[in-house]
């Protein structure tokens, strides 16, 4: 999983390791949501579902959308300011319930179902068009022109969430967004599905993902430490990504500090909280005690018995 998420900076605007290494996330925390061990989410499945999307979108649009990443479209680097300023402050209310122990929006959420909220929360926002976010401040419909989202969008989460990552990428490329439709996404959710299955050789089986529903639908003790962890990585890389003083992603288009930011926080989500800790150090977590990893520990060793 490293080498699809840990690019340089300029590798990371390459559209082929950036769409595999999202894919692979997408599969994976799914299959994590599943109860499935993601390490069965080979490179060369990683590989083949991501040109099965690509391949699929072309002919099912008749090549209105075409995402072969060889011959992109140049991405613009410069940022709306304004529509950065927007995504600023909707991620910082958001992260604010996401990652709260406390609040009632999120308490009957998984760790797991609070980072895919999170995630479509930043993927909506950057692919919201800029007079539509002009109107929620000025109360000017007028303004608006059809949408650029198609109005139907998938009804179960998984398939809801690859209709966002599809649409990211679409927008990124520059091309039609309403060309991705529901029925289109969810013919290409049952080709995720079934690949997964074959691939893996019914270790990970996704056949009931777009109805299952989580036995248990609140946060663990174990999950308490990673909710800290991961709510520290989040902010600190929303201040460097959406943040007007940093030069570090100077180069990077809006879309794609987007991607980047919600392919490393699922990839920290996928992670074991420890082997998190150990990279960064505990100094980094604000909120992180030697007491928690304590705790953490202690519940794993009882988890075992």
């Amino acid at each position: 999983m490293n080498n699809l998420n840990a690019a340089s900076k300029e590798e990371y605007l390459d559209f082929e390791l950036l769409f595999y290494g999202s894919v692979r996330n997408f599969v994976s925390l799914f299959a994590r949501r599943e109860g499935y061990n993601p390490d069965y989410i080979t490179e060369e499945l990683v590989e083949k579902i991501s040109k099965s999307i690509i391949n699929t979108v072309s002919v099912e649009t008749k090549n209105q959308v075409n995402l072969n990443g060889h011959k992109s479209l140049e991405v613009k680097k410069s940022i709306n300011s304004f529509h950065t300023s927007y995504l600023a402050t909707t991620l910082n209310e958001k992260a604010e319930k996401t990652f709260s122990l406390t609040n009632d929006s999120e308490s009957n959420s998984t760790l797991i179902d609070r980072i895919i909220s999170f995630v479509l929360c930043a993927q909506t926002g950057v692919l919201k068009p800029n007079l539509e976010i002009i109107n929620e401040f000025i109360n000017a419909p007028y303004l608006l022109e059809s949408e650029a989202l198609n109005s139907k969008t998938p009804d179960s989460l998984f398939d809801t969430t690859l209709y966002y990552l599809v649409c990211t990428f679409v927008a990124r490329q520059g091309m039609d967004l309403g060309k991705v439709t529901k029925e289109l996404i969810e013919g290409i959710g049952t080709i995720i599905i079934e690949d997964v299955f074959n691939s893996s050789k019914g270790k990970i089986n996704l056949s009931q993902v777009r109805n299952s529903s989580l036995p248990d639908n609140t946060l663990s003790k174990s999950d308490n430490l990673h909710l800290k962890c991961l709510e520290q990585i989040v902010k600190t890389e929303m201040n460097s990504y959406l943040s007007f003083r940093s030069n570090s992603y100077k180069s990077f288009s809006l879309i794609d500090r987007i991607i980047h930011l919600v392919n490393s926080l699922i990839f920290r989500t996928l992670e074991d909280p420890i082997e998190i800790i150990e990279e960064y150090g505990l100094d980094f977590f604000e909120k992180v005690t030697t007491d928690d990893v304590a705790a953490y520990i202690n519940s794993k060793c009882l988890a075992k018995e």
